[in-house]
């Protein structure tokens, strides 16, 4: 008999592992049904590490739909993808297009979350964070003062 020599799989190089900023892993989506599925797939994909997935398939729900009451926290998880890939100045680009573009929306009930407010804050918030790494105290500073008209949010 003839057997062929079975090789093991080799481990993917570290610029493919998840969790890294290199290119994007292949993964295996299945097609969703619905924004809300789309929305569940991200959340999946960036909890799994896979953040330039996850900020893809958050970006496709903002382009599909922009009025769409999920595109605002599609932006805001985009945008703390980025943090997660030391990327701040993509993810200021994420939070001021929440903040200039759903001024008053508010924070989605989804998947349990337990955030309440707008998501308009939590995206200053978020960029405050950003311009403190970034060594620029002076935005920060901006946008800490920019936060407290935001008392109905937590």
């Amino acid at each position: 008999m003839n057997k062929k020599k079975q090789s093991k799989p080799k481990a993917a190089p570290a610029s493919r592992r998840k969790g890294t900023a290199a290119p994007r892993a292949k993964v295996k989506t299945k097609a969703p049904h619905n924004t809300l599925d789309l929305f569940a797939q991200a959340v999946t994909l960036a909890s799994g590490g896979y953040l330039f997935d996850a900020v893809t398939l958050f970006e496709e729900i903002v382009k599909s739909d922009q009025g769409n009451e999920l595109a605002d926290d599609a932006l805001v998880n985009a945008g703390l993808c980025y943090i997660q890939m030391s990327l701040y100045r993509d993810a200021i680009a994420q939070f001021t297009r929440v903040i200039q573009g759903y001024p008053k929306s508010t924070i989605a009930n989804v998947f349990g979350n337990k955030e309440v407010g707008r998501t308009a804050a939590k995206a200053l918030f978020c960029r405050l964070r950003c311009h403190s790494a970034l060594g620029d105290g002076a935005s920060a500073k901006k946008d800490l003062e920019s936060l407290k008209p935001y008392t109905d949010s937590y």
